[in-house]
């Protein structure tokens, strides 16, 4: 199934989803956002035309711009559109750059319902606080913007050793959820999702991250879990 596709189908179940606390994932752009960097590129350009006028021409005030400004200017309407978004489920929250962690969280909540999971906030335990734990797991939520630089995401892949003793605290496997550019990262350039890049040897690490009782998923993969099941 392609992107497109998968959008289509999973925005048609959450568009007949009843349940007053799936909020976010109804939102404009949000499933674009959680699955693919190309689909939530055209979804920003929809909403900002400005923004596909400044990629086409290259030019802002009559001044050539490098890709630099351009993804300057793109980064400054995914916050923009992050930060709104945010607030249909959060309004009591102030809008600053951080968005995607809160973002994340609820997503990854709201994913669960439709999953047919409770999802509950997991009490602390020797100074462990995970995001989210349903009944048969617990779950982290790692969310990244399209539009950040630098290494950010790379903190990603710390996080079975950060969390190495969560299975065994709370008796149940941790799965670490992948979303937006973590996700497009995670299968593109780290190797730790299917994908090109997932060589023999990280199988083996991944593998033995599994034996433990945690794993990487990614966002697209609880999508299509979904739709599979209606």
């Amino acid at each position: 199934m392609d992107t497109s596709t998968l959008i289509l189908h999973f925005n048609d179940i959450i568009g007949k989803s009843v349940n007053e606390k799936v909020v976010l994932l109804k939102q404009p752009g949000v499933v674009e956002w959680l699955t693919d960097e190309n689909q939530f590129i055209a979804f920003l350009d929809s909403i900002y035309p400005e923004l596909l006028l400044l990629s086409e021409q290259k030019t802002l005030k009559g001044k050539n711009l490098p890709k630099s400004k351009i993804r300057e200017e793109y980064k400054k309407k995914e916050d923009e559109w992050g930060q709104n978004t945010l607030s249909t489920k959060r309004p009591d929250l102030l809008k600053h750059g951080q968005w995607t962690t809160k973002l994340g969280e609820h997503s990854l909540e709201e994913l669960q319902i439709l999953l047919g999971k409770t999802p509950t906030s997991p009490i602390n335990k020797n100074g462990y606080k995970p995001d989210c734990e349903v009944e048969d797991a617990i779950w982290e939520a790692k969310a990244q913007t399209y539009f950040t630089d630098g290494t950010a995401g790379e903190k990603i892949l710390g996080v079975p050793f950060k969390y190495a003793d969560i299975p065994e605290l709370y008796g149940k496997p941790l799965k670490i959820l992948c979303m937006g550019c973590a996700e497009k990262l995670s299968r593109e350039h780290y190797g730790n999702l299917s994908g090109e890049k997932c060589t023999e040897k990280k199988n083996k690490l991944i593998d033995f991250y599994k034996e433990m009782g945690i794993e990487w998923v990614g966002a697209t993969d609880l999508i299509k879990e979904i739709i599979s099941n209606f």
